[in-house]
C-alpha cells in the first residue's frame, strides 16, 4: 500500500509469546466477555506485563473470529499525521477495512484532513459486520493533544462493532470520566496485573521449571508484590539452584536491596564479553550494531545483540530490518549506575562517541542530547548553534529553550549567540522577563567582543539589528504593544540594512502591534512586507505567522472567509515544510477553529481547539491562548459543560496574571461576566466587574473616549451587559451608541455587529419593537455576506423572537430570509419559509447547490437509488449520501420526496 514505505511493519503485530504463559482466565474474561466496554484501559507501571497480557488478548480475540489491529507505539507517532498513517495501515492489515479513501486524503495537503481521514475510516468500519478490536500498546509514549483527539474521536463516533484496548504506564489524557459515566470504560490496573501466590507458583514452577518450596514462593511473591519483572529476575537467578538459601536471606531485607541483588546476580551469570557490552552500550537510548561497534571499538555487536535477544536479557527489538534495540528501562538504569560507579570518564567518552555517530547518522537532535548528557558543553554549544537557526525558522522554540538552559553560565557568557537564541525562544514562549534578561546578557557579551575587536563592522551591525528585534519581541511578549510600535518605528528610521529574516521578523511584529491597536491598513502593509522577506529568507515559520496575523486582521474587520483562507494557507505551509506539529501550525489551526465556531460549526471548531490549545499555550504570541481558551469556553457552555467552560476561563485568567498580560486580562473578565450573566448570577458578575474597576453607576468618563481603545471599550461593553441585566436600558443604549461610533471609526466589524445586536435586544426588551427590528435588520444585512452565526446565537432565546419578526418583515429580501432560516436552524427552531407566496412557491433555496449536487439532485428526481447514483457519477455510495445530506440542508427538507418537490418548484430539475 502507498503508506507502507513510511512505517515500520513490525509494529503491527504483538511480540511473539516465547514461553509458556500463565493462564489468567478470570482477568481475560472481563475483557473477552459479552459485557465488555468500548475502551479497555490497561494502566500500570513498567514491568507489570501489560504487553504480554495484551498479546494474549490479541490471540484470544483471533480465536473468537474478531478482526484485530495492533500498533506498538513509540514517541515518533506522537505527531498526528504519523499516528494516522500507522492507524490506517493497521486497519488495512488482513483486509479489516478498505482504507483507500483514507490514504488518499492522508497523502493530500487538504485542510481538515485529520477529521476527513477519521470519517473515511469510521464509515468503512460501519460496513464490516465483524467485531473490530484496535490494540494500542505503550500509549503513554504518544499521549498528547493530537493523538488523544484522534482516539477520543474514534471512541465517540466509531460504530458499535468497534472496541479499543490501550496499554499505558500513565493515565492517558482521554475523557475517562465521560466514558465511565456512559459505562464505556473498563480499567485494568497494576493491582489486577500483580501475580497472586498461585500465579507466582505457576510462573516459577511451570513456566520456568523451578522446583521451589512454598515458603520461598510465598516470600518472593510478598516481596515482589507480584511484579512480573521482579519475578522474571528471580527466575533467572534461581535457575542456579545453589542460590536459593542466599535468596531466602535477602528476602527479609528491603525490596530495593532485593532488586539490586537479583540484578547483580543476573549480570554476574554473563560472560565478561557480555558484561562489558551491556554496561558500555547502556549509554544508548536506542542502539544497533553500527553505533555499538563505533562507540566500543568492536566488530561483533550484531552477534552479541542477537545473543541478548535469544537470552531475553531485557532487550526489546524496535524494528526488523535495521536491527534497532533498546534495553528495558529498569535494566538500563541498573547498567548505567554500574558504569557510573566503575568508570565515570568512560561513560562520558562513550556518550561523546554516540553524539558524533548520531550526528553523522543524520540525527542532530540525538547528537545534541548525548553531548549535553556527556557534559561536553563546548561541543553542545557548537551543535546547538548549528541547529538553532533551523529550529528558530521552524518554530521549535520549546526544544531550543530546553537545550540552551541546560548549558552552564560560563558557556553562555562566552558565546553571544547562546543568549540571543535563548531570547528568541523565550519571547515566543511569552516569558518576557527571562527573555529580557537573555537580551541584556547578549548585549553585554557583544559589547565586550566589540571592545576586544572580535567582531567586524558588518557583524556588529547585523547583531545590533537582531538585538533591536529581540527588544521588540520582549515588548510584544509583555503585551506592551504601544512600546513595541515605537521600537518598530525606531528600527525603520535607523540606517540598519538587516538580513531578510530580521526584516521579516520586524515587519511581522509591526503588523501584529498595528492589528492590536486597530490600525488595520498599516497592519496589512507591514504583513505583506513581512511575508515577502520571510519567503526570501526561506523562513517558513515567519511566513506562517505573516499569514496568521493577516488572518487575525481580516477577522477583526469581519472578513471571515478571507481570514479562514489565510489561516488554512498558514496551516498548509507549516505542513508542507514538514513541521505540522510546530507552534505556527497550532496557532493557524486554533484561529481557524475560532472562525469555524463563528460559523456555528461547533464540532469542527472544538476538534481544532482541543488538539492545539496546549501547544499554543506553550508557545505563541500573547493573544492566541486567550482567544483560544475563551472560544473553547463558549463551545463548552453551548454544549452544557459549564464546569469545564469555567475552568477554561480561569486558565485564561491565570495566564494573564502569570504573564502580566494586563491588556488581555480584560477580555477574560468580559467572557467570564458574560458566562455568569447567562447563568443568572448577576451578583457574581457584578463582583467580578468591580475587581476590574467597572461600576454600573453613571461615570463622566464613560463618554469622554474619542477613539477606539480595546481595554476601555471592553470595559464599556461589560457595563452595557450589566446594565441590561439590571434592565437599565436607557443608560445601556446610550453606551451602546457611543461604543458603536468608536468601533465604526476603525472598522471593527465584529464589535459593530455586537453593538447592533445589543441595541436590538435592549430596544426589544424595553418595548421599542420598531427600533429593535431596525437595528436587528442592519445587523443581519452587515453579517450575512460573511455568514456570522454564533455572534447572534450566543445571545440566547430572545434572538429567536427577533429572527421571527425579521422573517415576516416586508423589507427582508430573499437572501436575508435564507440567512434568517439558517440562524433559526442554529437555534434549533423550526420555521416554515414562504418568501414566494405571491407566486405560490413554498420552498426557499437557503444556499446554492454545487454542480455535483445538481447532478445528484437530477438523478434523485429520476428515482435512482444511492448505489445507482454512485455508479452513474463514478463516486462511492458514502459520497452520494454526503451530497444528499448537503442537498437536504440547503433546501431545508428532511427526506428525498420533499427534496424532489422543492427542486422541481425551484426549477433546479426538470
Amino acid at each position: 500500500m502507498s503508506l507502507s514505505d513510511d512505517v515500520i511493519i513490525t509494529k503491527f503485530a504483538p511480540p511473539v509469546l516465547r514461553q509458556a504463559l500463565i493462564s489468567r482466565t478470570d482477568l481475560m474474561a472481563t475483557i473477552l466477555g459479552t459485557e465488555a466496554k468500548r475502551l479497555s484501559l490497561i494502566s500500570a507501571g513498567a514491568g507489570f506485563g501489560k504487553t504480554t497480557f495484551m498479546a494474549s488478548l490479541f490471540q484470544a480475540f483471533g480465536e473468537q473470529g474478531a478482526c484485530r489491529a495492533w500498533i506498538s507505539l513509540d514517541a515518533d507517532e506522537k505527531n498526528e499525521i504519523r499516528f494516522l498513517k500507522y492507524l490506517t495501515t493497521a486497519l488495512n492489515n488482513d483486509g479489516i477495512i478498505n482504507t483507500d479513501d483514507a490514504e488518499i486524503i492522508l497523502e493530500s495537503q487538504t485542510h481538515n484532513r485529520t477529521s476527513r481521514v477519521m470519517t473515511a475510516l469510521i464509515n468503512e468500519m460501519a460496513n464490516n459486520d465483524r467485531h473490530i478490536i484496535l490494540f494500542l500498546d505503550d500509549y503513554h509514549l504518544v499521549d498528547g493533544p493530537d493523538v488523544s483527539a484522534i482516539v477520543d474521536y474514534l471512541l465517540s463516533h466509531a460504530p458499535a462493532n468497534f472496541r479499543m484496548i490501550i496499554s499505558s504506564r500513565t493515565k492517558p489524557s482521554l475523557p475517562l470520566s465521560s466514558l465511565r459515566a456512559r459505562n464505556d470504560l473498563q480499567e485494568i490496573t497494576d493491582n489486577h496485573l500483580r501475580f497472586s501466590v498461585t500465579e507466582t507458583r505457576d510462573f516459577l514452577r511451570v513456566a520456568h521449571h523451578l522446583n521451589l518450596t512454598d515458603k520461598l514462593i510465598t516470600a518472593v511473591q510478598s516481596k515482589t508484590e507480584g511484579w512480573v519483572v521482579g519475578l522474571q529476575l528471580v527466575s533467572l537467578i534461581l535457575k542456579d539452584k545453589g542460590h536459593q538459601n542466599d535468596l531466602l536471606q535477602v528476602i527479609s531485607s528491603d525490596f530495593r536491596d532485593i532488586m539490586d541483588y537479583l540484578a547483580d546476580d543476573v549480570f554476574a551469570l554473563q560472560s565478561q564479553e557480555i558484561k562489558t557490552f551491556l554496561v558500555q552500550s547502556s549509554v544508548l537510548d536506542r542502539m544497533n550494531a553500527q553505533v555499538c561497534n563505533r562507540i566500543m571499538g568492536i566488530e561483533n555487536s550484531r552477534e552479541i545483540l542477537e545473543q541478548l535477544e535469544d537470552k531475553n536479557l531485557f532487550i526489546t527489538p524496535l524494528d526488523e530490518e535495521n536491527g534497532w534495540y533498546r534495553y528495558h528501562h529498569l535494566f538500563q538504569d541498573f547498567l548505567r549506575a554500574r558504569l557510573m560507579r566503575q568508570d565515570p570518564d568512560l561513560k562520558k567518552d562513550l556518550t561523546l562517541k554516540a553524539s558524533k555517530w548520531f550526528l553523522n547518522y543524520g540525527s542532530a537532535t540525538e547528537a545534541v542530547n548525548y553531548a549535553l548528557e556527556a557534559q561536553d558543553y563546548e561541543l553542545s554549544a557548537r551543535l546547538i548553534e548549528k541547529q538553532a537557526i533551523n529550529l528558530t525558522t521552524r518554530g521549535q522554540m520549546p526544544l531550543l529553550q530546553d537545550w540552551l538552559t541546560r548549558l552552564p553560565p560560563h558557556i553562555a557568557n562566552e558565546r553571544y549567540r547562546i543568549p540571543i537564541y535563548l531570547c528568541w525562544a523565550l519571547f515566543h514562549m511569552r516569558r518576557p522577563v527571562e527573555a529580557a534578561s537573555a537580551a541584556y546578557k547578549a548585549e553585554e557579551i557583544v559589547r565586550k567582543h566589540a571592545q576586544d575587536n572580535l567582531l567586524s563592522g558588518q557583524q556588529l551591525q547585523n547583531i545590533q539589528a537582531e538585538l533591536k528585534i529581540l527588544k521588540i519581541g520582549v515588548a510584544i511578549a509583555s503585551d506592551d504593544v504601544e512600546r513595541a510600535k515605537i521600537l518598530c518605528l525606531d528600527f525603520l528610521a535607523s540606517d540598519a540594512i538587516p538580513k531578510a529574516f530580521i526584516l521579516g521578523a520586524m515587519y511581522n511584529m509591526l503588523g501584529y502591534v498595528c492589528y492590536a491597536l486597530s490600525e488595520f491598513d498599516q497592519a496589512k502593509d507591514a504583513l505583506l512586507k513581512a511575508r515577502e522577506n520571510h519567503i526570501q529568507a526561506g523562513a517558513p515559520y515567519g511566513t506562517v505567522y505573516s499569514d496568521c496575523f493577516m488572518g487575525m486582521t481580516e477577522s477583526a474587520l469581519g472578513q471571515l472567509h478571507l481570514a479562514h483562507a489565510l489561516f488554512l494557507q498558514a496551516e498548509e505551509l507549516a505542513c508542507q515544510d514538514q513541521v505540522p506539529g510546530s507552534s505556527g501550525a497550532a496557532n493557524a489551526r486554533l484561529y481557524r477553529g475560532c472562525i469555524l465556531y463563528e460559523w456555528n460549526k461547533t464540532d469542527q471548531a472544538r476538534e481544532l481547539l482541543e488538539q492545539n490549545i496546549d501547544r499554543v499555550v506553550e508557545c505563541s504570541q500573547a493573544e492566541a491562548p486567550i482567544i483560544g481558551l475563551c472560544t473553547y469556553a463558549r463551545i463548552l457552555q453551548k454544549t452544557g459543560e459549564d464546569d469545564k467552560a469555567w475552568q477554561q476561563l480561569e486558565r485564561a485568567r491565570k495566564i494573564c496574571r502569570d504573564d502580566q498580560l494586563y491588556r488581555l486580562a480584560i477580555l477574560t473578565d468580559y467572557e467570564a461576566i458574560r458566562f455568569l450573566l447567562k447563568q443568572d448570577k448577576l451578583a457574581q458578575a457584578t463582583a467580578r466587574a468591580s475587581l476590574a474597576a467597572i461600576s454600573v453607576d453613571p461615570q463622566p468618563e464613560d463618554f469622554t473616549l474619542q477613539q477606539w481603545d480595546r481595554v476601555l471599550c471592553l470595559k464599556l461593553l461589560i457595563k452595557v451587559r450589566l446594565l441590561m441585566a439590571l434592565e437599565d436600558y436607557d443608560h445601556a443604549l446610550n453606551l451602546i451608541g457611543h461604543i458603536h461610533r468608536l468601533a465604526s471609526t476603525v472598522g471593527r466589524t465584529k464589535r459593530i455587529l455586537e453593538c447592533l445586536i445589543l441595541k436590538a435586544l435592549a430596544c426589544w426588551n424595553s418595548g421599542q419593537k420598531d427600533q429593535a427590528q431596525l437595528s436587528f435588520g442592519q445587523a443581519l444585512k452587515l453579517a450575512r455576506p460573511e455568514e456570522f452565526m454564533s455572534l447572534f446565537l450566543d445571545e440566547g432565546e430572545i434572538i429567536g423572537q427577533l429572527l421571527q419578526a425579521a422573517m415576516t418583515h416586508q423589507q427582508s429580501t430573499a437572501d436575508i430570509k435564507g440567512y434568517i432560516a439558517r440562524l433559526m436552524a442554529g437555534l434549533g427552531n423550526t420555521i416554515i419559509v414562504s418568501s414566494r407566496k405571491a407566486s405560490g412557491n413554498s420552498y426557499l433555496l437557503l444556499e446554492e447547490l454545487s454542480q455535483r449536487e445538481l447532478d445528484v439532485m437530477s438523478l434523485l428526481a429520476a428515482g435512482e437509488s444511492n448505489a445507482q447514483i454512485g455508479q452513474n457519477l463514478k463516486i462511492k455510495e458514502n459520497t452520494v449520501k454526503w451530497h444528499i445530506k448537503n442537498i437536504f440542508e440547503k433546501l431545508g427538507v428532511n427526506n428525498r420526496t420533499s427534496a424532489v418537490l422543492a427542486a422541481q418548484e425551484l426549477k433546479l430539475v426538470v
